[in-house]
C-alpha cells in the first residue's frame, strides 16, 4: 500500500526525532490515508502490494462489521483473533470478509504472525489495549530486530535518503 506525498498528519508519539522520523516514514508507506492508527486490510496479494477484490482496506472505525470502533481500543487478543482463522485455512475469503477478520493492521500494518511474535518476545498481555503508544513500541522493536525489510512499501518505494535514515533510527536502538 505504497503512498507518496504528504506524510500523514497522525505522527508517533516518539520523542526522540531520529525514531519519530524513521516511524512517520515507514507509516507513509504503509498506512498513510488509510487511518494511521486505525489503518487495517483484510489480505494481500502480488507480494503484499495489492489488495484481492471484494476486500477491505482502509480505516477499521468504517468497517461496518465492527460498529465503528476505534482500531486502538481493542486488546491484542481482540485483534490477534481478528486475525485467526479458525478454520485452519479453510475459511472462504466471503466468509473472513463477512465475519470482519483482518491481515495486517495498524499504523505500521502489523501481520498476524508478526503481531503474535511481537506480543510473545515483549511479553505483552492479551488484554493490552493496542494504542498508539503500543504500536510505536512494537514498531520500534520490529525495526531492531528485523530492520527495514519488514515492511513493504518502505523497502520497495522510500527513497535512498529515508532508507538511510530508517538504518540510522535502527543502529540507535
Amino acid at each position: 500500500r505504497a503512498q507518496t506525498g504528504s506524510f500523514n498528519t497522525q505522527t508517533s508519539s516518539l520523542t526522540n526525532p531520529i525514531l519519530k522520523r524513521a516511524a512517520d516514514i515507514v507509516s507513509n508507506y504503509e498506512s498513510a490515508g488509510s487511518g494511521g492508527y486505525n489503518a487495517v486490510n483484510q489480505g494481500g496479494e502480488a507480494g503484499g502490494t495489492k489488495i484481492p477484490a471484494g476486500f477491505y482496506s482502509g480505516d477499521f472505525r468504517k468497517m461496518p462489521q465492527h460498529g465503528g470502533r476505534d482500531l486502538t481500543s481493542l486488546t491484542i487478543g481482540e485483534i490477534m483473533d481478528l486475525q485467526a482463522d479458525p478454520g485452519g485455512s479453510r475459511m472462504s475469503n466471503a466468509e473472513w470478509v463477512k465475519q470482519g477478520k483482518l491481515h495486517a493492521v495498524g499504523r505500521y500494518q502489523f501481520i498476524g504472525s508478526t503481531l503474535k511474535g511481537l506480543v510473545q518476545r515483549l511479553g505483552i498481555p492479551r488484554n493490552a489495549k493496542f494504542t498508539p503508544e503500543l504500536q510505536d513500541r512494537l514498531f520500534l522493536s520490529l525495526l531492531k530486530s528485523g530492520g527495514l525489510g519488514q515492511w513493504i512499501g518502505p523497502a520497495r518505494y522510500a527513497t535512498a535518503e529515508e532508507k538511510d535514515l530508517i538504518n540510522q533510527a535502527r543502529a540507535q536502538l
